[in-house]
């Protein structure tokens, strides 16, 4: 049941008050029934009171596993005046004693034996009433700490999403304190927490130790010193906190997923956080997106000894890793090398002195990753150059992002979809310059480029969007299209208007054969003829049975409207076909497993 964002608890009238029958109503709903698994009232604006309500209910509930409460402003600091509820009754077993904010989801934690996973993201929690300079300070009976407190003795909860609110350094000391005796979380997310170098330190103590957590999202905190510090102790605590975070890290032995992104650490904390990553033995993916990676912010210059300990971990022998996400880090062509085959001699400009040689490319340490994201790295063509030929023979990579690249030439990766020995899912070249270079030679590679495509094995999503691509790619473009033997399933080229409407029909054309596609989606000029374009998706959809998302930025304004109801008809009419389970026992003969008929569905 999802009931997110309907404003449940906000105040309704013109005085600003909150009137709570709907969460009283549903709170007998939780009461009662036993067939719901997942319920989100995220985004409600429930605010203290309603949770409470909420909490009361999910006490008794023995059926939902899956809470999600974000955005329920659970920590304002006025409540607005409650509206008289008609329905309410003083000693009714259901609304009984009635705590509110932290304080009830204590109670919740305590007495459900069933619930495994609550979001609270968005809601205001922070430590009140705690003195923040003084580390001994547990905040015993504050909201915070009723809160924190029952995940020492109840050990239900394996994910708890903490993000978006205001722990701060004293928030995460008191939850780390109580989650070293938890033996159920496995699944923390404490992002934009606003927690510093300090938080840090706390975060490493109860990671060296714990012995269940798997997961660790700590995105868009303030781990890092701020940009332009010369505090000389603020960097030294950094840089401590981080070098206890590797030696955790290195220790635990449970942790499978860690995300660090948008912490801005800049390349010596990098280092230090990294120093130690080859030991994490069960570690399988690591986001460690806008980091300073490799260069200080909007710099480009190059500095490898935080990216060196990555080839380290990825190079080592047995190595767990099968994610690397290193989006926005300044990696550039130096960073391919690094990655690839290890630092090597640099010029005083901090690229490399010689390019590495065939055998060492061939050996690329970024075969064993089945996940890698390198948006936005500047790598261009020369990195990509590199990087294809590093995976383009027993590589085990399925999903691979490079868009924000400049990248003007898709044709390096011809030899990754070609090669017997690849099978890669996912290609994202989105927001390069693809299309920039219309040379016959650069068109020429682009159709290339497009028939290994069309002839791989493989390849299941594409995306090409702005990439300036025009109507002479529509050729190339239409050879995808058409390529009923290729799996791919989604095809996007958004943001390339100037392919233009005639080369769009034709492609639309040329996917009345195709068979596997299940999304396209195309950016035509806002201008022009598209009643052709309607009467071109119609006719696509009247022969293509399987094409379930169609989008050619049609102008409603333009459009008529008779032709995009047809369109939508045919649409849903494809989904349906394409899924007998949502028609089975609605319509005749679908409960046997055949495909219903176009009457049935039309009739449905």
């Amino acid at each position: 049941v999802r009931l997110g964002s309907n404003n449940f608890g906000a105040p309704s009238d013109s005085e600003g008050r909150s009137f709570y029958q709907p969460l009283n109503r549903l709170e007998r709903f939780i009461d009662h029934n036993k067939t719901v698994r997942i319920l989100d009232l995220s985004y409600n604006r429930a605010g203290p009171k309603g949770v409470g309500i909420i909490a009361k209910a999910m006490c008794k509930n023995i059926s939902i596993h899956t809470l999600n409460l974000s955005g329920n402003d659970l920590m304002v600091e006025e409540a607005p005046e409650e509206e008289e509820d008609p329905e309410f009754v003083e000693d009714d077993a259901v609304f009984g004693e009635l705590y509110e904010a932290l304080e009830a989801l204590s109670e919740m934690v305590k007495k459900n034996k069933f619930l495994r996973s609550l979001s609270l993201r968005n809601n205001f929690i922070k430590p009140q009433d705690v003195n923040e300079d003084d580390d001994e300070d547990m905040g015993t009976d504050t909201p915070i700490m009723k809160f924190f407190e029952p995940f020492k003795k109840y050990h239900r909860i394996e994910v708890l999403d903490l993000s978006a609110n205001e722990l701060g350094d004293t928030g995460i000391r008191l939850l780390c304190s109580c989650l070293k005796e938890n033996q159920s979380v496995r699944h923390l997310d404490i992002s934009s927490n606003g927690i510093t170098s300090k938080g840090l330190k706390f975060i490493a103590d109860w990671l060296k130790d714990s012995e269940h957590i798997d997961t660790l999202v700590a995105q868009n905190n303030l781990f890092a010193p701020k940009v332009g510090t010369k505090s000389k102790k603020a960097i030294a605590t950094a840089m401590a906190s981080a070098r206890s975070f590797a030696d955790a890290m290195a220790t635990n032995k449970t942790l499978q997923i860690l995300n660090l992104s948008s912490n801005h650490f800049g390349p010596e904390m990098s280092a230090e956080l990294l120093s130690r990553l080859s030991e994490a033995s069960e570690l399988i993916e690591l986001y460690f997106d806008s980091n300073e990676l490799c260069s200080s912010v909007g710099g480009t210059d190059f500095t490898p000894i935080a990216i060196t300990h990555i080839y380290n971990a990825i190079a080592k022998q047995g190595s767990s890793l099968a994610t690397l996400s290193l989006s926005g880090n300044y990696i550039q062509y130096q960073g391919i090398v690094a990655l690839s085959v290890g630092p090597t001699p640099a010029a005083e400009d901090g690229s490399p002195t010689r390019a590495p040689s065939p055998s060492m490319v061939a050996t690329s340490a970024l075969k064993g990753i089945v996940t890698l994201n390198l948006s936005r790295n500047a790598i261009g063509d020369e990195g990509l150059v590199l990087l294809a030929k590093g995976l383009a023979t027993d590589a085990v990579i399925a999903n691979l992002t490079l868009s924000y690249n400049g990248i003007t030439s898709p044709q390096p990766l011809v030899q990754v979809l070609r090669s017997p020995s690849v099978q890669l899912a996912t290609l994202d070249l989105s927001h390069n310059n693809l299309g920039s270079d219309t040379s016959e030679s650069a068109v020429r590679n682009f159709g290339v480029f497009s028939s290994a495509v069309a002839m791989s094995g493989g390849i299941q999503s594409l995306n090409l969007s702005y990439n300036e691509l025009s109507y002479i790619h529509g050729p190339a473009l239409a050879s995808i299209a058409r390529a009923s033997a290729c799996p791919l399933s989604t095809l996007t080229v958004v943001g390339n208007p100037f392919i233009g409407i005639a080369a769009t029909v034709h492609i639309l054309s040329e996917l009345k054969s195709n068979r596997n596609l299940r999304t396209f989606r195309i950016t035509t000029p806002s201008t022009g003829n598209h009643a052709v374009l309607v009467e071109a998706v119609i006719d696509l959809l009247t022969v293509n049975r399987v094409l379930t998302d169609v989008d050619c930025s049609l102008n409603m304004g333009v459009a008529e409207e008779q032709g995009i109801a047809t369109i939508q008809k045919l649409l849903l009419m494809n989904g349906l076909r394409l899924s007998p389970s949502l028609v089975d026992g609605l319509v005749p003969g679908s409960a046997d497993g055949h495909v219903p008929s176009a009457d049935h569905v039309a009739a449905l």
